[in-house]
Protein backbone atom coordinates (compact mmCIF):
# COMPACT_ATOMS: atom_id res chain seq x y z
CA UNK A 1 0.00 0.00 0.00
CA UNK A 2 1.43 3.40 -0.96
CA UNK A 3 2.28 5.95 1.70
CA UNK A 4 -0.58 8.49 1.91
CA UNK A 5 1.82 11.12 3.29
CA UNK A 6 3.42 13.38 0.67
CA UNK A 7 7.18 12.66 0.54
CA UNK A 8 8.02 16.30 1.20
CA UNK A 9 5.72 16.29 4.25
CA UNK A 10 7.82 13.43 5.64
CA UNK A 11 10.67 15.97 5.86
CA UNK A 12 8.85 17.66 8.77
CA UNK A 13 10.09 14.87 11.02
CA UNK A 14 13.66 16.15 10.88
CA UNK A 15 12.71 19.73 11.76
CA UNK A 16 10.08 19.17 14.47
CA UNK A 17 12.14 21.15 16.99
CA UNK A 18 12.47 24.14 14.66
CA UNK A 19 8.78 23.89 13.78
CA UNK A 20 7.74 23.95 17.41
CA UNK A 21 10.08 26.79 18.32
CA UNK A 22 9.52 29.12 15.40
CA UNK A 23 6.13 28.57 13.79
CA UNK A 24 3.31 30.88 14.97
CA UNK A 25 0.58 29.81 17.36
CA UNK A 26 -3.06 30.88 16.90
CA UNK A 27 -4.77 33.99 18.29
CA UNK A 28 -7.29 33.58 21.08
CA UNK A 29 -10.11 35.03 18.94
CA UNK A 30 -9.61 32.42 16.23
CA UNK A 31 -9.48 29.58 18.75
CA UNK A 32 -12.64 30.83 20.45
CA UNK A 33 -14.37 30.94 17.07
CA UNK A 34 -13.38 27.32 16.37
CA UNK A 35 -14.49 26.15 19.81
CA UNK A 36 -17.84 27.87 19.43
CA UNK A 37 -18.45 26.66 15.86
CA UNK A 38 -17.65 23.06 16.80
CA UNK A 39 -19.54 23.25 20.11
CA UNK A 40 -16.59 21.83 22.00
CA UNK A 41 -16.91 21.04 25.67
CA UNK A 42 -17.01 18.26 28.21
CA UNK A 43 -18.33 15.01 26.75
CA UNK A 44 -17.48 15.94 23.15
CA UNK A 45 -14.95 14.02 21.04
CA UNK A 46 -12.77 16.00 18.63
CA UNK A 47 -9.89 15.06 16.33
CA UNK A 48 -7.06 17.38 15.31
CA UNK A 49 -5.85 16.06 11.95
CA UNK A 50 -2.29 16.58 10.75
CA UNK A 51 -1.70 17.85 14.27
CA UNK A 52 2.05 18.39 13.86
CA UNK A 53 3.67 19.35 17.16
CA UNK A 54 0.27 20.14 18.66
CA UNK A 55 0.23 23.91 18.30
CA UNK A 56 -3.56 23.94 17.91
CA UNK A 57 -4.15 20.69 19.82
CA UNK A 58 -2.96 22.18 23.12
CA UNK A 59 -5.27 25.19 22.73
CA UNK A 60 -8.29 22.87 22.59
CA UNK A 61 -7.44 21.09 25.85
CA UNK A 62 -9.09 23.74 28.11
CA UNK A 63 -12.48 23.00 26.47
CA UNK A 64 -12.65 19.73 28.40
CA UNK A 65 -13.40 17.79 25.22
CA UNK A 66 -11.80 14.40 24.56
CA UNK A 67 -9.08 15.28 22.07
CA UNK A 68 -7.41 12.94 19.61
CA UNK A 69 -4.34 14.15 17.70
CA UNK A 70 -3.74 12.44 14.35
CA UNK A 71 -0.16 12.85 13.09
CA UNK A 72 1.56 10.30 10.82
CA UNK A 73 5.07 11.83 10.85
CA UNK A 74 6.98 10.24 13.72
CA UNK A 75 9.19 13.19 14.63
CA UNK A 76 6.28 15.62 14.75
CA UNK A 77 4.12 13.22 16.76
CA UNK A 78 6.91 12.64 19.28
CA UNK A 79 7.20 16.39 19.83
CA UNK A 80 3.41 16.62 20.25
CA UNK A 81 3.45 13.88 22.88
CA UNK A 82 6.13 15.77 24.82
CA UNK A 83 4.32 19.10 24.58
CA UNK A 84 0.72 17.97 25.05
CA UNK A 85 0.69 15.10 27.55
CA UNK A 86 -2.67 13.48 28.16
CA UNK A 87 -3.94 13.88 24.61
CA UNK A 88 -4.35 10.63 22.69
CA UNK A 89 -1.98 10.66 19.70
CA UNK A 90 -2.52 8.45 16.65
CA UNK A 91 0.06 7.60 13.98
CA UNK A 92 -2.68 7.43 11.32
CA UNK A 93 -3.21 9.71 8.34
CA UNK A 94 -6.19 11.87 7.45
CA UNK A 95 -6.89 9.49 4.58
CA UNK A 96 -7.39 6.53 6.96
CA UNK A 97 -8.84 7.76 10.23
CA UNK A 98 -8.98 5.48 13.30
CA UNK A 99 -12.52 6.51 14.30
CA UNK A 100 -15.87 4.79 14.08
CA UNK A 101 -18.58 6.02 11.73
CA UNK A 102 -20.15 9.18 13.22
CA UNK A 103 -17.69 8.91 16.10
CA UNK A 104 -16.56 12.56 16.14
CA UNK A 105 -18.36 15.64 17.41
CA UNK A 106 -15.92 17.85 15.54
CA UNK A 107 -12.54 18.03 13.85
CA UNK A 108 -9.82 20.56 13.18
CA UNK A 109 -7.05 20.78 10.59
CA UNK A 110 -4.34 23.39 11.21
CA UNK A 111 -1.57 24.15 8.68
CA UNK A 112 -2.07 20.74 7.07
CA UNK A 113 -5.07 20.49 4.74
CA UNK A 114 -3.06 21.12 1.56
CA UNK A 115 -0.98 18.01 2.30
CA UNK A 116 -4.01 15.70 2.39
CA UNK A 117 -5.07 13.50 -0.50
CA UNK A 118 -8.68 13.81 -1.73
CA UNK A 119 -9.70 10.64 0.14
CA UNK A 120 -9.53 12.54 3.42
CA UNK A 121 -12.87 14.18 2.60
CA UNK A 122 -14.61 10.79 2.44
CA UNK A 123 -12.95 9.80 5.71
CA UNK A 124 -13.91 12.92 7.65
CA UNK A 125 -17.44 12.72 6.21
CA UNK A 126 -17.68 9.17 7.53
CA UNK A 127 -16.24 9.98 10.96
CA UNK A 128 -18.27 13.13 11.72
CA UNK A 129 -21.71 12.74 13.19
CA UNK A 130 -24.50 14.54 11.27
CA UNK A 131 -24.44 18.24 12.12
CA UNK A 132 -20.80 18.20 13.25
CA UNK A 133 -18.18 20.36 11.55
CA UNK A 134 -14.54 20.38 10.58
CA UNK A 135 -12.64 23.65 11.02
CA UNK A 136 -9.75 24.25 8.63
CA UNK A 137 -7.32 26.70 10.22
CA UNK A 138 -4.35 28.31 8.52
CA UNK A 139 -1.93 31.11 9.34
CA UNK A 140 -1.46 32.93 6.03
CA UNK A 141 1.51 35.29 5.70
CA UNK A 142 0.82 38.95 4.91
CA UNK A 143 2.73 39.24 1.64
CA UNK A 144 2.70 43.03 1.73
CA UNK A 145 5.45 42.65 4.35
CA UNK A 146 8.80 42.28 2.50
CA UNK A 147 10.18 39.68 4.92
CA UNK A 148 7.09 37.49 4.60
CA UNK A 149 7.19 37.89 0.83
CA UNK A 150 10.84 36.82 0.72
CA UNK A 151 10.08 33.71 2.79
CA UNK A 152 7.14 32.73 0.59
CA UNK A 153 9.09 33.31 -2.61
CA UNK A 154 11.96 31.15 -1.34
CA UNK A 155 9.54 28.36 -0.48
CA UNK A 156 7.80 28.44 -3.85
CA UNK A 157 11.07 28.58 -5.75
CA UNK A 158 12.05 25.14 -4.41
CA UNK A 159 8.56 23.69 -3.96
CA UNK A 160 9.05 21.22 -6.83
CA UNK A 161 5.40 20.21 -6.88
CA UNK A 162 4.79 20.36 -3.15
CA UNK A 163 1.18 21.43 -2.51
CA UNK A 164 0.42 24.83 -1.02
CA UNK A 165 -2.53 26.22 0.90
CA UNK A 166 -2.46 29.43 -1.14
CA UNK A 167 -3.23 27.53 -4.35
CA UNK A 168 -6.74 26.78 -3.04
CA UNK A 169 -6.74 23.31 -4.57
CA UNK A 170 -7.48 21.76 -1.18
CA UNK A 171 -10.98 23.25 -1.41
CA UNK A 172 -11.95 21.25 -4.50
CA UNK A 173 -12.76 17.86 -2.89
CA UNK A 174 -14.53 19.59 -0.02
CA UNK A 175 -16.72 21.66 -2.32
CA UNK A 176 -17.48 18.59 -4.45
CA UNK A 177 -18.60 16.57 -1.44
CA UNK A 178 -22.28 15.58 -1.36
CA UNK A 179 -22.03 15.19 2.42
CA UNK A 180 -20.19 18.32 3.59
CA UNK A 181 -21.51 21.86 3.20
CA UNK A 182 -19.52 25.08 3.46
CA UNK A 183 -20.51 26.76 6.72
CA UNK A 184 -18.53 29.98 6.84
CA UNK A 185 -15.17 31.68 6.55
CA UNK A 186 -13.57 34.14 8.99
CA UNK A 187 -10.18 35.84 8.94
CA UNK A 188 -8.32 37.08 12.02
CA UNK A 189 -5.44 39.49 11.22
CA UNK A 190 -2.68 39.61 13.85
CA UNK A 191 1.09 39.61 14.29
CA UNK A 192 3.62 37.69 16.35
CA UNK A 193 7.21 38.40 17.34
CA UNK A 194 10.18 36.20 16.46
CA UNK A 195 13.91 36.73 16.88
CA UNK A 196 16.04 36.66 13.75
CA UNK A 197 17.28 33.19 14.73
CA UNK A 198 13.70 31.98 15.11
CA UNK A 199 12.74 33.38 11.70
CA UNK A 200 15.56 31.35 10.16
CA UNK A 201 14.32 28.29 12.06
CA UNK A 202 10.86 28.94 10.63
CA UNK A 203 12.29 29.06 7.11
CA UNK A 204 14.09 25.77 7.73
CA UNK A 205 10.82 24.24 9.00
CA UNK A 206 9.10 24.75 5.63
CA UNK A 207 8.83 21.28 4.12
CA UNK A 208 10.26 22.01 0.63
CA UNK A 209 13.25 23.72 2.28
CA UNK A 210 13.77 21.08 4.97
CA UNK A 211 13.88 18.48 2.17
CA UNK A 212 16.84 20.21 0.49
CA UNK A 213 20.49 19.34 0.95
CA UNK A 214 22.65 21.39 3.37
CA UNK A 215 24.21 23.57 0.63
CA UNK A 216 20.86 24.63 -0.82
CA UNK A 217 19.42 25.23 2.65
CA UNK A 218 22.40 27.42 3.52
CA UNK A 219 21.89 29.53 0.38
CA UNK A 220 18.25 30.18 1.25
CA UNK A 221 18.99 30.96 4.89
CA UNK A 222 21.70 33.40 3.79
CA UNK A 223 19.21 35.07 1.44
CA UNK A 224 16.62 35.50 4.22
CA UNK A 225 19.28 36.63 6.70
CA UNK A 226 20.12 39.48 4.30
CA UNK A 227 16.49 40.64 4.43
CA UNK A 228 16.44 40.26 8.21
CA UNK A 229 19.46 42.53 8.53
CA UNK A 230 17.20 45.52 7.90
CA UNK A 231 14.60 44.46 10.47
CA UNK A 232 14.42 44.92 14.25
CA UNK A 233 15.25 41.91 16.42
CA UNK A 234 12.76 40.56 17.36
CA UNK A 235 10.63 41.32 14.31
CA UNK A 236 6.82 41.36 14.17
CA UNK A 237 5.52 39.06 11.45
CA UNK A 238 2.06 39.88 10.14
CA UNK A 239 -0.42 37.19 9.19
CA UNK A 240 -4.11 36.33 9.05
CA UNK A 241 -5.50 33.20 10.66
CA UNK A 242 -8.14 31.90 8.28
CA UNK A 243 -10.88 29.60 9.60
CA UNK A 244 -13.02 27.76 7.04
CA UNK A 245 -15.89 25.54 8.22
CA UNK A 246 -17.50 22.57 6.51
CA UNK A 247 -20.42 20.90 8.25
CA UNK A 248 -21.70 17.33 7.91
CA UNK A 249 -25.21 17.31 6.46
Amino acid sequence: MSDPVHPKARAFGAVADEYERARPDYPAEAVAHVVDALGLGSGKVVADLGAGTGKLTRLLVPTGAEIHAVEPVDGMRAELERRVPGVTAHADSAEALPFADAGLDGATVAQAVHWFGPRWVDEISRALRPGAAVAIVYNLRDLTQPLNRAISEARERVADGAPSYASGRWREPLEASPVLAHDGFTGFPWSYDRTHAEVLDQVLSLAPISALGPHDQHEILTEIAAVLAGEPDPVALRCTTEVTLFRRR
